[in-house]
């Protein structure tokens, strides 16, 4: 996942396509557009673009401080869930990778 899908991602969600967007960017004061509304679209976005599942006991305000947290929570989500579905989901028996 780059950094830079993220920024659009964002841009898209609150339809800000002209803010420079950076790690440091206060998602809840640097941002007027960011609201309870946008964070849960901005939330279902990210589930779908990554394929990922994000709980409600995950989410603190730490995680959306600023685009680099969040964008560090969701690296470690695509991390953990692609984990987890070869766990459950092993590549197929043709696959080099098969053990």
């Amino acid at each position: 996942m780059e950094f830079e899908q993220l920024c659009e991602l964002i841009r898209d969600t609150l339809k800000i396509s002209n803010v420079s967007l950076d790690r440091d960017t206060r998602l809840l004061s640097d941002l007027p557009e960011f609201d309870s509304l946008s964070l849960l679209i901005l939330l279902k976005s990210l589930e779908e673009k990554y394929n990922i599942s994000i709980e409600k006991a995950e989410l603190s305000s730490d995680i959306f401080a600023t685009i680099g947290s969040l964008w560090q929570f969701v690296k470690n989500k695509t991390k953990l869930d692609l984990g987890i579905s070869l766990l459950y989901y092993p590549l197929n028996r043709n696959s080099k990778y098969r053990r």
